[in-house]
């Protein structure tokens, strides 16, 4: 993933006024999103883009991090293991 856009997404949620050396309440909502939260949109993107070894291997990042095993999937399979999380 580009590390711009990456970069560009993330400040357009955050009030450029704000500064976090000073105690002093936002406008702006700053949103936590978590990193399997992002793999699994990763994995999406992939897997609607026929990316099939992208997807799998996003989704195995998501249950290695939590020590799980991952086989393989394709098609249907692999769309119901990405929308499950796992």
């Amino acid at each position: 993933m580009d590390v711009l856009l990456q970069v560009i997404s993330l400040r357009k949620l955050v009030d450029e006024n704000h500064s976090f050396s000073t105690s002093q309440y936002s406008v702006a909502p700053w949103i936590a999103i978590r990193y399997a939260e992002v793999l699994l949109n990763y994995a999406e993107a992939c897997y609607r883009t026929n990316d099939v070894n992208n997807a799998n291997n996003a989704v195995r990042e998501i249950r290695s991090r939590v020590g799980l095993p991952y086989s393989d999937k394709s098609g249907d399979a692999l769309m119901a293991a990405i929308r499950s999380g796992t």
